[in-house]
């Protein structure tokens, strides 16, 4: 028996001069009721967070993304990298202006640790006769958190196929991939952008303004979340509704544009001004390729 766990039973008997088998035993249960506990009341946040939001939009992106926006407006001339891990004290240089922020992304793999974890203490208190109750809670946590792991697991694999789509070529595939993402009740921004720009390739455009629509709704980032908007508003040009066009141009023009995002394959450049320019004038599909031809 090793002698942590010895410790821990002397602890909950009140540490006495002598004890009888069962007296140790009892105090093995205990133990292992309270390592059941404690395993339980640790992964709590974790289990909260992926029963609400799933695996890849948790709370610590949404931090990630509060806090760059932030970051940007106090220190807009400086340079911003952004990693994988949280910095604690963003570094802020004075005489290069660089600017850290980095967040580590909740996966399926920790996720599934954590389960083997709350799945361990459970196989204690079961070898140690503690009281069922406790044993069905630490498997049912565990099994939730498997549950979850599988998931993120499967979401992985849908996100890495997804931004391996191609433009036109990729269209027929990105169609596929639309639904499975749907059925799968993806919940992560820049897929369901990729989807959509893929889509719209693909002269899906019922697909791709739901797409850009699920980024919308999801996104913590201005920026993804007004260029959705605003590419609801080329696909209602392209489908001749120009009165929801303007109505998503307005949309995207409600507060000021939270920067600029660049489109070279198509030869644009969403930002303030393109925006106002599509109130003027429809969205054109062929408004690239003319470009692209003047200038050549």
């Amino acid at each position: 028996m090793p002698w942590p766990i010895v410790r821990e039973v002397l602890f909950e008997l009140g540490v006495p001069d002598k004890i009888t088998r069962d007296q140790f035993l009892q105090g093995m249960r205990k133990v292992g009721e309270k390592y059941v506990k404690l395993a339980l009341k640790i992964t709590d946040p974790l289990a909260r967070m992926v029963g609400e939001g799933g695996l890849t939009l948790g709370p610590i992106a949404t931090e990630k993304s509060r806090h760059k926006e932030e970051m940007i407006a106090a220190n807009p001339n400086s340079i911003h990298m952004f990693g994988d891990l949280l910095l604690d004290t963003p570094v802020n240089d004075p005489v290069r202006g660089y600017v850290g922020l980095q967040t580590q992304p909740i996966t399926a793999q920790h996720v599934r640790l954590v389960a083997n974890f709350v799945r361990a203490a459970g196989r204690l208190a079961v070898k140690v006769g503690a009281a069922k109750t406790v044993v069905e809670m630490a498997e049912k946590r565990a099994r939730m958190l498997d549950d979850e792991a599988e998931k993120g697991y499967k979401a992985q694999g849908l996100i890495l196929r997804i931004h391996g789509l191609r433009g036109e070529q990729s269209a027929k595939e990105a169609l596929q991939l639309f639904e499975e993402a749907e059925q799968a009740s993806l919940r992560h921004d820049h897929s369901w952008f990729w989807l959509g720009l893929t889509l719209y390739d693909g002269n899906h455009y019922e697909e791709a303004m739901e797409a850009f629509r699920r980024t919308a709704q999801i996104t913590n980032e201005r920026l993804y979340r007004a260029a959705s908007w605003v590419w609801e508003g080329h696909l209602y040009d392209l489908m001749g509704n120009r009165e929801n066009a303007l109505k998503m141009y307005r949309k995207a023009l409600e507060e000021p544009f939270p920067g600029r995002m660049l489109h070279d394959q198509y030869g644009i450049a969403i930002d303030e001004e393109w925006v106002k320019k599509k109130l003027k004038q429809p969205f054109k599909r062929v408004e690239w390729k003319e470009k692209y031809l003047k200038d050549t």
